[in-house]
């Protein structure tokens, strides 16, 4: 995790305490499919994020790290449900200060 705090464009309803967009509020929200799930070194279908599509048009996720880090990989997984989406996924990286120093939502 290297410290980097998880935001997101909103998480499912029913099984997650808030649906709303939002930026590391670790301590606050709880559930099965949070976005707080996304950047927690665990696996599997109870830890992790299902987006809000009443939240927004485009599903988001992030990590925000508190410095320069080297990634040395991202994972999506379904595993051998298919009920899920098939679509083509974006990856986005900056060190751009200007950028970094924005509010997230």
């Amino acid at each position: 995790t290297n410290g980097g705090i998880a935001f997101a464009s909103g998480s499912l309803a029913s099984y997650c305490s808030s649906t709303k967009p939002g930026i590391g509020e670790y301590t606050k929200i709880q559930g099965t499919h949070c976005y707080t799930n996304i950047n927690n070194d665990l696996a599997g279908n109870s830890n992790s994020w299902i987006p809000n599509p009443e939240a927004s048009e485009v599903y988001f996720i992030g990590v925000r790290f508190k410095e320069k880090s080297i990634i040395y990989g991202l994972r999506t997984s379904r595993g051998e449900l298919k009920d899920r989406s098939e679509d083509t996924f974006t990856v986005q990286a900056t060190l751009n200060e200007k950028v970094l120093k924005q509010p997230i939502l």
